[in-house]
This record gives C-alpha cells, structure tokens and sequence, in this order.
C-alpha cells in the first residue's frame, strides 16, 4: 500500500513538474515501477564513488526517488551556456536535471561538469533538493543518443555515466 502511494506521488511530481526522464520511453506499456525499484541506490554505470558530503546537503528534502536525468525545455532564460565553456544569449534553452546521488567524489579543485556528447557545461544550480540543474542556450545542438556523465574537471576517475543513451523528449 505505502508502495502504492509513493509511486502515485511521484507520478504526480513528474507530471506536474513539465520535464521528461530521459530513460522514460513508452508510459503506456506497463509498469514502470520495477524500472525505478533502486532508484535510492547509485546509479549501476557509475565508475566512481559518490561524494557523500554534496549527496547529504543536496538531498535534504528531495523525494525518496528521483529519475537519473530529466530534460525540461525552458522558456523565460535569457543567458544560458553554450556547450563550449561560454554564456550567450539563450534562444531555446533546455535544462539537464540531474539526481545529486550520482555526483561523483570531489577531485581537489576541479569544478563539477556535465558533458551531454561533445557539449560541455560547468555551471550547476540547485532547483530544489536531491537536483542539479545546468542550462544549454540552445537545445538545437543535442544530439539524439548522446552519452551523458557527470565528473569533476578532467578526471576520468570521477566520471559517472548519467545516461549511456540520451532520448531526446522533443521535436
């Protein structure tokens, strides 16, 4: 029952919330819930530990389940980054939502980057709790089955794999 009513709240975020998972492909066929069982749990591609100190302070609050990455086409931003280390003027900005418990263990003064393909963002916000937030000025320039991960600088020890295939929840 407890169950039940968890996946019928989180249901209810998701379709209030206006943005899409990645991973969620067709909702009419069957039951997601065995997609999300560990949701709680790191994701199963990370190749680095997660740093708990980020975990516990951005996760105060947040709902027990969270999806891996969520995309959600802005309207209203007038400067967003551009995928290659600058801020321009936004045109069809898109937000890369992120579960915090994938963020990987701090590399000594590296800054926190996502990378979506080739693209490369560097300027994470929190939403609200258990996300991290970063803005691409143009959604035009995703690519369909892009990699997305998450590390800190250059460090491959710190990459976590977000979503191995991205799907792209617009036309």
């Amino acid at each position: 029952m407890a169950r039940w009513i968890l996946n019928l709240l989180l249901a209810f975020a998701l379709g209030c919330g206006g943005g899409t998972s990645s991973a969620a492909r067709d909702t009419s066929a069957g039951d997601e819930d065995d997609a999300h069982e560990h949701d709680d749990e790191p994701h199963p591609t990370s190749h680095a530990s997660v740093d708990p100190t980020v975990t516990n302070a951005a996760l105060e609050g947040a709902p027990l389940r969270i999806p891996p990455l969520v995309l959600r086409p802005l309207d209203g931003v007038s400067e967003a980054e551009d995928g290659e280390g600058h801020v321009v003027r936004a045109e069809r900005a898109v937000a890369f939502e992120v579960d915090a418990r994938l963020v990987p263990r701090r590399a000594e003064g590296a800054p926190l980057i996502l990378h979506v393909g080739d693209l490369v963002l560097e300027r994470p916000e929190t939403p609200r709790p258990g996300i991290l937030r970063f803005i691409l000025a143009d959604r035009a320039r995703v690519r369909e089955g892009a990699a997305v991960t998450i590390q800190y600088g250059d460090s491959d020890a710190t990459v976590v794999v977000v979503d191995p295939v991205l799907h792209l929840t617009w036309q």
